[in-house]
């Protein structure tokens, strides 16, 4: 996924993925602090790995792998995520 937004800076980039963690004040920018984490206790949950790459002023990009699995129901799941 890829946004235009501010950015994040480098030294955030581990911090975004953890609980309840905002790096902006709930009058500049919506939400909890949940979003990232959750998706990352997913990737985790299946042996996987996520990332942000971003340039302040200009946008991030946030990726993920899954490992290939050998159960046919884990594949499913897995070729549902990556669309």
């Amino acid at each position: 996924m890829q946004d235009n937004g501010s950015g994040i800076d480098k030294q955030h980039h581990t911090d975004i993925f953890k609980m309840f963690i905002r790096l902006h004040s709930k009058q500049t920018k919506e939400g909890v602090g949940t979003g990232l984490a959750v998706c990352k206790k997913i990737v985790d949950k299946h042996g996987g790995q996520i990332g942000a790459e971003s340039n302040v002023g200009v946008g991030s990009t946030f990726w993920f792998i899954l490992p290939e699995s050998k159960s046919v129901e884990q594949n499913k799941l897995v070729s549902c995520v990556r669309t």
